[in-house]
């Protein structure tokens, strides 16, 4: 299971530090007639400490993943709302200002795809109007 929870900048990093390895084993055992036991075995160790080398040079340069958040900033025209969803976006709208579909989603239980699809539609109702969306990381 550990390995499923892996972040994305150890998949790449780990995939070219095994296939490097792999090259550089496929090679030493197609000229392992050409080498004597010790220098096969130190040949073993280069390959893995090349591998190992440059996954960590791959890991370092991928960008840290970044969360960001959007507030979509409204504005209540008319404060009424037939359902629960309606009534609860415009209640956090007329308190805070701003909605953040993410954090109201995790709250209602419900997908931050039904909450922007309610906000527009309210929107359309004439019930708020959006005023703007802020990207905060």
């Amino acid at each position: 299971m550990a390995f499923l929870t892996l972040s994305r900048r150890y998949i790449p990093a780990i995939v070219w530090g095994v296939a490097i390895f792999l090259l550089e084993a496929f090679a030493i055992i197609m000229y392992r007639s050409l080498l004597s036991e010790s220098v096969l075995y130190v040949a073993v160790v280069v390959a893995g400490a090349a591998a190992a080398l440059i996954s960590l040079a791959i890991y370092i340069s991928e960008p840290k993943f970044r969360k960001t958040t959007y507030h979509i900033r409204v504005t209540v025209i008319d404060s009424t709302a037939e359902d629960s969803l309606g009534r609860a976006i415009l209640e956090t709208a007329m308190r805070e200002g701003r909605i953040t579909p993410s954090k109201l989603a995790e709250e209602l239980g419900v997908t931050v795809y039904k909450i922007v699809e309610r906000l527009y539609d309210l929107e359309k109702e004439g019930k708020i109007r959006i005023e703007g969306i802020e990207a905060e990381t």
